[in-house]
């Protein structure tokens, strides 16, 4: 096998130069831009969370005639099923605790019975996470893959 040599040699190891470059520079704009959209997601998923405990709360607050004891009991046991951590605050601004108070990450929604405003429910999670066990793992698995991307570009390069 014949040797370049010359400006050849050089052109071969500044085109090695640039390909490792654009493989670097991939992977740390896509990790960069990979974070802020996961986030978002996670946190659309807690206003969403937070919008159907809403509704939920509109309907006990209904049927119960009010923000009684046995209403917060029963958005206590459906906070606690859906692993949430929740508060309704009233229009008056008075918390009523329906569960261990909501730490942050959280989320508000309305609740809204016949028109009227009744109250606010902020929710977060249990744990007080943002993204949930999947999410997570689903991120460290990305970031796996990010990190290995450059080391299968390093090896797409060796003559």
């Amino acid at each position: 096998m014949r040797r370049l040599t010359g400006l050849r040699a050089r052109l071969a190891a500044a085109m090695l130069v640039v390909a490792g470059f654009a493989v670097v520079m991939a992977t740390l704009l896509s990790n960069l831009g990979l974070e802020p959209r996961v986030r978002s997601a996670a946190q659309a998923r807690l206003d969403r969370t937070s919008a159907h405990t809403a509704e939920v709360a509109a309907a006990v607050h209904q049927e119960s005639r009010g923000w009684t004891p046995g209403a917060l009991r029963t958005l206590a046991h459906l906070a606690e099923l859906d692993g949430l951590r929740v508060a309704v605050v009233q229009p008056d601004g008075r918390t009523l605790p329906v569960t261990a108070p909501p730490g942050r990450p959280r989320a508000t929604a309305p609740v809204v019975v016949d028109g009227r405003r009744v109250g606010d429910v902020v929710v977060a999670t249990e744990g007080g996470a943002l993204l949930t066990a999947e999410e997570e793992q689903l991120h460290r698995s990305l970031d796996r893959l990010h990190l290995l991307a450059p080391c299968c570009g390093r090896l797409a390069r060796l003559p």
